[in-house]
């Protein structure tokens, strides 16, 4: 019901007026088409089931077992994972295989708000789809005392998710700008999330095991930077019958008056978030030059033969 909430979110209705100026032609057109149309069976049934089995996480890991909150994290990701790319993978081969491509190139559409337009769009559609798995984290701030105590690991968790959702979308359109068929392009998006998100977390795991202490270990703990996975589960919470929060806790760890120790503490255990967050923002910077890179090119060349 695209006029209705929480539908106008992901799926507002179909346009019956004019647009106004300055609005993005691309981003209107993709965010009122029928996305959840024939063909997609699947697809709804997967996100209608994933959403379902949440309860079982949702309750053993935010209420029952609060320290297993991570896992209810990756949950989501894992979430966004399997469906986040679907929506971007064929934005640019739907336009090739529909023969459109060079008419959208000749028009005064730049490049790279054919680009966001298209970006945003499915960024936007899984962004709120993931979003509603995290109304239990929001729900278990205000219920349950641990995490509330661990509010600074919530924000940072709220933020890889944000960033799997930005970065699914991004290397699904980027997939989209060089294959031609959207299976293919879907494919391939897969593989490169495997490689970057879960490969390293299996590696890190064989690492740890088998070769703990060593200089082995350490360069496989530093492969997993940029997985939101091992993020979710490298920041620190504190839970148990203590009423201390994250910064009590820092603080007795810390000698007496040493300022510094405090910091100290802080920053190491948050160097993996904090590689994680550069790594991320510079792979999203690379994939937007680069799809803008090309879309520049063959952008000159469809306004040559204009």
């Amino acid at each position: 019901q695209r006029d209705q909430f929480p539908d106008r979110l992901f799926a507002p209705p179909i346009r019956a007026t004019l647009m106004n100026d300055g609005t993005n032609p691309v981003y209107d057109k993709e965010m009122r088409s029928e996305i959840f149309g024939q063909g997609t069976l699947m697809l709804r049934m997967a996100i209608q089931i994933s959403m379902i089995l949440a309860i079982i996480p949702m309750a053993v890991c935010l209420y029952v077992w609060p320290q297993l909150s991570p896992w209810y994290i990756c949950y989501v990701i894992l979430f966004n994972v399997l469906v986040g790319p679907v929506f971007s993978a064929g934005s640019m081969t739907s336009e090739r295989e529909r023969q459109t491509l060079d008419l959208l190139l000749t028009t005064t559409i730049t490049p790279w708000q054919i680009l966001w337009g298209k970006l945003l769009s499915g960024f936007r559609v899984s962004g709120v789809l993931t979003g509603f798995l995290m109304w239990p984290v929001i729900l278990a701030l205000f219920t349950t005392s641990e995490l509330m105590r661990n509010f600074p690991a919530l924000l940072a968790w709220f933020l890889i998710v944000f960033l799997t959702c930005a970065t699914t979308a991004s290397l699904a359109l980027f997939c989209s700008c060089l294959f031609r068929k959207t299976s293919t392009s879907l494919m391939a998006t897969y593989v490169v999330i495997i490689f970057l998100f879960l490969a390293p977390v299996a590696i890190n795991f064989f690492g740890q095991n088998w070769f703990a202490g060593t200089t082995g270990a350490d360069f496989t703990w530093w492969t997993t930077v940029a997985s939101p996975f091992a993020a979710a589960h490298e920041l620190p919470i504190f839970v148990g019958n203590s009423s201390d929060g994250v910064f009590e806790e820092y603080w007795r760890r810390a000698p007496a008056g040493s300022p510094g120790s405090f910091w100290g503490y802080w920053f190491r255990d948050l160097r993996h978030f904090t590689a994680y967050l550069l790594t991320t923002f510079g792979l999203l910077t690379a994939l937007s030059a680069a799809m803008v890179w090309m879309f520049s090119g063959r952008w000159r060349v469809a306004s040559s033969q204009a």
